[in-house]
């Protein structure tokens, strides 16, 4: 369905060269592959922002999933004060 929208380049993370993504600004999907429930950490990989932990409890992470999602996130890349941040 997003590649009938005009959504190009899907790439996995393991297999995505850093080099080859555009600095310029832009739109980027997180898609989910697997269709198996999802598993919740207790806590948060991503670590600490602005001094604070993202953990939420995994009881509020299965009241918000929806089942059969593949979607995870769409996201916008802007240049940045400089110009140079981009989808990179």
């Amino acid at each position: 369905m997003l590649e009938d929208d005009g959504f190009t380049g899907f790439v996995p993370f393991a297999a995505l060269d850093t080099t080859e993504v555009p600095s310029e600004p832009g739109v980027y999907v997180v898609l989910r592959t697997d269709t198996a429930a999802p598993r919740y950490l207790h806590t948060s990989g991503a670590g600490w922002f602005k001094e604070r932990d993202p953990s939420v409890s995994i009881d509020s992470l299965e009241t918000a999933w929806v089942d059969g999602a593949r979607v995870l996130y769409i996201g916008k890349a802007g240049a940045g004060k400089r110009g140079t941040r981009g989808l990179r």
